[in-house]
């Protein structure tokens, strides 16, 4: 944490959601979010790992534990997706793996969008 002396942490006084915090890139998330002086809400679906993050994190500051029921998909779910599915984590992981690649060595300063095709349609059943 940066911090100049004399001066509060630069996230005093705000709260943040954090949700996937049980692990990962979310619990890194909260875990800074913390030391930089905010109140974190952990949002996981998996018990056992927010309750893990919880009793890691509540040395650093503020934390309270929300654990949500993951819904099933619904066939409309995948069917609203132009890709005709919704995404997975294993998507995100090849596309991960093909820009750590020699495959992708030419590519530079690019936005890549995963999501779909869902961007381009912008429209979301209930």
């Amino acid at each position: 944490m940066v911090k100049l002396t004399g001066q509060q942490p630069r996230l005093a006084g705000q709260c943040a959601l954090v949700t996937g915090a049980g692990s990962g890139i979310g619990r890194a998330i909260a875990r800074r979010f913390l030391r930089e002086g905010a109140k974190v809400v952990l949002v996981e679906h998996d018990r056992a790992a927010g309750e893990d993050a919880q009793d890691e994190l509540s040395a650093h500051g503020a934390v309270h534990l929300e654990v949500c029921e993951q819904p099933e998909l619904r066939a409309i779910d995948h069917a609203q997706h132009p890709a005709g599915r919704v995404g997975t984590p294993e998507d995100v992981a090849a596309l991960a793996a093909y820009l750590a690649s020699a495959e992708a060595a030419f590519m530079t300063g690019q936005v890549l969008t995963l999501d779909g095709g869902m961007t381009r349609k912008m429209i979301y059943a209930d």
